[in-house]
């Protein structure tokens, strides 16, 4: 996302942080190196909020195209209307305790299905939901890639309920891009918080149905600090089968502190995973919420009887048993590839953080299911691309096969996994514990 869209920006980290984190101690690390990062828009060609050519009558010309006042004002009226639509929707949401309001996936798919009912082309910050109206969009790009001059608007909505409008335009040469961001207020009433107009310096629609481009923003040594320009976002939907694959066994995996889906493994090479790392992941499959640990060490997380534990340990029965469960591993294999404590029977884990984990694009990026094949011993062996959305702005910065099992009760044990292509794309592994404990025999 990009810094001249501090909004999608935003929300696309808050989206992974609130995949991996539950007690803040990343959401913490991930705040304190943004705010070093400059935070104004100063990629911007004229933020329309508060200039001075608001209050004017002079336009903003683009090719054929034009951005006036009265463009501008019917834009942001559009916007409040459409979002008084929902109101209701939004006032009935559960919205917590926090001060910054984030509604459930469920919320925002109603929003989203409200909006579409009006013929509106809609997309949102839930992972995996695809865009509804999306072939308006498609074809306007389709034509655009002709050099067919033409418009198309659309629409976001966030997980604070509030909704961006986004109005791309094509001269047959350049495209555009004039937003405007809305949010509710305490009341709550639809309030307009950000209005831009930005060029593209390019732009991409790929095979898989993404559009991808890049803002015109300031390099180096115009700027000190490089700003990320780039958007992602699908247009094609994705196949509901794929994406519940994706949703349900892949989401709490991903790329962030752990190697599953980014390194070759199978039941004859084990020794490279990082299973200290995988432990929450797999929990998070099992349990569907977050692992934690109190400041004792003590295993605070519902529904878990994990055994006694010490500070930053999980015990040898709760760790083993989901190891074996999902992986084709032995606790013999387990005890000597992973870090393990005999003396107090424990596995040493730890959350991420800025000791054990260094931010990159591509341990954010959303591991997407867009093939599956049978094989003949009844496993699945899915592809799986990973999406960066921002900085890297690619629809398959790697692509990997997982061969899974996937009982009758659905439940999944991952068998072996190979990357197939983009493995220069994968940075250096770094591993959740530094120094693994060598096993010792009990």
């Amino acid at each position: 996302m990009s810094w001249k869209r501090p909004g999608m920006f935003w929300n696309s980290i808050l989206r992974w942080t609130k995949r991996i984190d539950r007690t803040g101690k990343l959401w913490l690390l991930v705040l304190s190196l943004l705010l070093i990062v400059p935070m104004i828009c100063i990629g911007c060609r004229r933020n329309a909020t508060g200039s001075p050519e608001m209050a004017g009558e002079e336009d903003t010309e683009y090719g054929d195209f034009t951005f006036d006042n009265r463009t501008i004002e019917a834009a942001r009226l559009d916007l409040i209307h459409i979002m008084g639509t929902y109101k209701d929707i939004y006032q009935g949401a559960d919205k917590g305790e926090s001060s910054n309001v984030v509604l459930e996936d469920k919320v925002i798919q109603d929003i989203q299905e409200k909006l579409a009912e009006s013929g509106l082309t809609v997309y949102t910050s839930v992972p995996y939901q695809n865009m509804l109206g999306g072939d308006k969009m498609d074809q306007f790009l389709d034509q655009c890639k002709k050099k067919i001059p033409g418009s198309q608007t659309i629409y976001k909505v966030h997980y604070d309920g509030g909704l961006s409008r986004e109005e791309y335009r094509f001269d047959g040469k350049e495209m555009q891009l004039f937003s405007i961001i809305s949010s509710w207020d305490a009341a709550p009433a639809p309030v307009i918080s950000q209005m831009d107009e930005y060029d593209l310096s390019e732009w991409y629609y790929s095979g898989k149905g993404y559009f991808g481009y890049q803002l015109d923003v300031p390099e180096p040594p115009e700027v000190s600090e490089i700003i990320d320009g780039s958007v992602l976002i699908r247009i094609l939907p994705l196949d509901q089968k794929y994406i519940s694959y994706s949703r349900k066994y892949l989401l709490p995996i991903g790329y962030a502190g752990n190697n599953l889906l980014s390194s070759d493994w199978d039941a004859d090479h084990m020794e490279n995973l990082d299973y200290n790392g995988l432990f929450d992941s797999f929990y998070r499959i099992e349990y569907g919420r977050q692992y934690s640990l109190s400041q004792e060490g003590k295993n605070t997380s519902v529904s878990f009887q994990a055994e006694s534990t010490v500070a930053n340990g999980v015990s040898k029965k709760d760790f083993e048993r989901l190891m074996t469960r999902y992986l084709p591993v032995s606790r013999d294999q387990i005890r000597e590839y992973a870090a393990y404590d005999s003396k107090s029977k424990t596995y040493p884990w730890e959350e991420l953080y800025c000791m054990n984990y260094s931010p990159t694009s591509f341990g954010t990026s959303l591991p997407e299911v867009v093939d599956v094949r049978e094989n003949s011993d009844w496993t699945l062996t899915l592809t799986i691309d990973a999406v960066c959305d921002h900085v890297l702005c690619d629809d398959h910065l790697i692509t990997s096969e997982l061969t899974v099992r996937i009982n009758d009760k659905q439940e999944i044990r991952c068998l072996a996994n190979h990357v197939i292509s983009g493995k220069e794309n994968i940075p250096e592994y770094q591993y959740r514990i530094n120094s693994r404990i060598p096993c010792q025999t009990e």
